[in-house]
């Protein structure tokens, strides 16, 4: 009887080691999620199409950003911007630094940082938000120093276009405004 009583407490400690060990794991799980709430995980055809984006330039770039514009609910124009030197910084540096906004979300995609930009930065700010990154403000940004991809989004069927320069974020996309590369 002795013996029964022992296993029987052995059995409930272990029980509750692991009850507890669960426990606090999950707790664990949902502080790591409020601290780095502003990470974004792609869904699988903008994980695709990002990972493009980043294998096609990762020797030339060092700067990388993804705008979206919902246009619609069923359409989307997405604008994918690299640049070549980080002095160059973000396509909407002027706009960011007159507003003091920046980047309230990123995506960690082959092992680099994308910031995203949803328009939501002029209205709210993060609790941990950096301020504006320098650049130079008197060098003008040439198309040889930049990469965009515009994407078309429409009802989830992903168009690219590598070569539509001139494009800008949250405003309406050139037709046919393409630009020679030098």
């Amino acid at each position: 009887m002795n013996y029964k009583n022992k296993h029987i407490k052995t059995i409930c400690f272990i029980g509750c080691s692991i009850l507890f060990s669960i426990l606090y794991s999950c707790d664990n799980q949902q502080k790591i999620k409020q601290e780095e709430g502003e990470i974004l995980i792609p869904k699988e055809n903008i994980q695709i199409l990002l990972d493009s984006f980043i294998t096609e330039n990762r020797n030339k770039c060092v700067l990388y950003e993804l705008y979206i514009d919902k246009l619609d609910p069923h359409n989307y124009n997405l604008i994918l911007y690299a640049a070549k030197d980080s002095s160059l910084g973000s396509l909407t540096k002027l706009e960011n630094k007159d507003y003091n906004q920046t980047s309230l979300s990123y995506a960690i995609v082959s092992g680099v940082r994308i910031n995203i930009y949803s328009g939501i930065e002029h209205y709210f700010e993060c609790s941990n938000n950096k301020p504006v990154a320098n650049f130079d403000s008197t060098k003008v940004n040439h198309y040889e120093d930049m990469v965009i991809w515009v994407v078309k989004d429409s009802f989830g069927i992903l168009e690219v276009n590598k070569e539509m320069y001139g494009a800008y974020p949250f405003i309406g996309l050139p037709l046919k405004f393409n630009l020679p590369c030098k």
